[in-house]
């Protein structure tokens, strides 16, 4: 900024129509710094390396609302699966289990129980249909205490 004042200083006339010189200089930085900044590439790296991180360490809220509410959902079927487990027989609860939790084919739990398919389906369907219901009821009740609150 400084050389550009130098090389335009004996450029500036005092006069009656011209500007004075504060006006003349302020056009003369404004212009220099203009210059700079767009000269400047636009994707240069500031701050150091522990401000990275820290940036970077942050959360994304977006992201850390979904894991809550994906954490309570899951608790809350767990609790709901402690709830009602002992309304089925343990044939049929370790059948659902397996299949709907543990992701084992109805297949090899059907080869491995000596049960058919159809039977594992109708114990898993049970199960599930009445996990439901629980989870549904507890839901209700939540939506009723925030009503009240």
């Amino acid at each position: 900024m400084f050389l550009s004042i130098a090389r335009s200083i004996e450029g500036w006339v005092p006069g009656e129509f011209q500007p004075p010189f504060r006006a003349w200089l302020t056009t003369i930085a404004r212009n220099a710094i203009t210059k700079a900044l767009t000269r400047r590439p636009r994707d240069e790296a500031t701050g150091s390396t522990s401000m990275v991180d820290l940036l970077n360490a942050q959360p994304n809220p977006e992201q850390t609302t979904a894991e809550i509410l994906a954490e309570a959902r899951t608790e809350l079927v767990r609790w709901a699966g402690e709830q009602i487990r002992t309304e089925f027989s343990e044939t049929t609860w370790n059948l659902f289990w397996l299949t709907a939790i543990e992701g084992v084919s109805i297949a090899e739990v059907a080869q491995s129980s000596g049960r058919s398919a159809g039977a594992i389906y109708v114990a898993r369907f049970r199960v599930m249909t009445r996990l439901k219901e629980k989870v549904s009821e507890a839901s209700q009740l939540w939506d009723l205490h925030e009503s009240e609150s």
